[in-house]
């Protein structure tokens, strides 16, 4: 009786160690249903890729990869399927900057990326979407400006009543002017944008058209300014009017871009705020 009990026992282990082998589990297989990730912009210097995407979901995430192709030649792969290693995985939405080493000088490359979702080997073995491509020129990148958002100013616990103004500080750190200037500002946790009608001249007054978008992700409040210029080695500062729910914990979020930015790693910023 006892040798039927372990021979049972044993076939018992042995079937649960051969399913577990063939559902394969925590194997990273893309799947068609995976949303894309957004890549932003992408910039060579010298053989350095500068990139720029974001996640429009982090949900068991097995794997970031990025192809880069010569843009004149595309059946020259020079990085072919490289896993993004990003731990721990921000938000969805939020920026994610990276570099990648090797390019050939003086070469367009394309630039795009597939993520992959942990999922049982065996289903769902379609290849996920694609981000959207990206080529860029280094000979173009060298005349392109370079626009820095890495300050927002303001009294980070303000009573909650107040209705306070943040001045959002943008920069041009290049010898070049830049134009079509984008900035995205949201809010998260008991902060909320608040009427701008007030702080709307400084916004106008560089070139801007600002208007709310609807908040995504773990915002609370969201809006776009586009069409902005920044004179080239110039800063700006419009401002922003928040608004909070009640005491407790919050901030505001600025990102800039712009077309052709050659270094977008220094585009994004957030303040903190505990109103009281």
């Amino acid at each position: 009786m006892a040798d039927a009990i372990k021979i049972k026992t044993v076939l018992a282990v042995g079937i649960l160690v051969l399913a577990v082998v063939i559902s394969g589990a925590g194997t990273p297989v893309a799947r068609a249903d995976t949303p894309p990730a957004q890549l932003k912009s992408a910039t060579v210097k010298g053989t350095t890729l500068t990139y720029t995407f974001s996640l429009q979901s982090n949900d068991n995430v097995g794997g970031i990869w990025l192809t880069v192709r010569e843009r004149d030649n595309p059946d020259r792969v020079i990085i072919d399927g490289r896993d993004v290693n990003i731990h721990p995985l921000p938000p969805p939405f939020r920026d994610i900057t990276r570099t990648a080493e090797g390019m050939p000088e003086n070469t367009p490359v394309c630039v795009s990326i597939v993520v992959w979702e942990y999922v049982h080997l065996g289903f769902n073995e379609d290849p996920s979407p694609p981000s959207n491509t990206i080529c860029t020129d280094p000979a173009k990148t060298a005349a392109q400006a370079d626009v820095a958002l890495q300050t927002i100013r303001g009294n980070d616990s303000p009573p909650a009543s107040a209705s306070p103004a943040y001045l959002v500080i943008v920069r041009n750190v290049s010898d070049v002017d830049a134009t079509g200037v984008v900035v995205d500002i949201s809010t998260s946790g008991v902060a909320k944008l608040g009427d701008q009608s007030v702080v709307t001249p400084g916004w106008t007054a560089n070139g801007f058209s600002c208007a709310p978008v609807a908040p995504v992700g773990g915002q609370s409040s969201a809006m776009r300014c586009t069409g902005g210029t920044v004179a080239k080695g110039k800063e700006i500062n419009p401002a922003v009017i928040v608004t909070f729910d009640r005491p407790g914990i919050g901030a505001i979020h600025a990102q800039v871009s712009g077309a052709g930015d050659t270094t977008p790693g220094n585009n994004g910023t957030a303040l903190p705020l505990t109103p009281r």
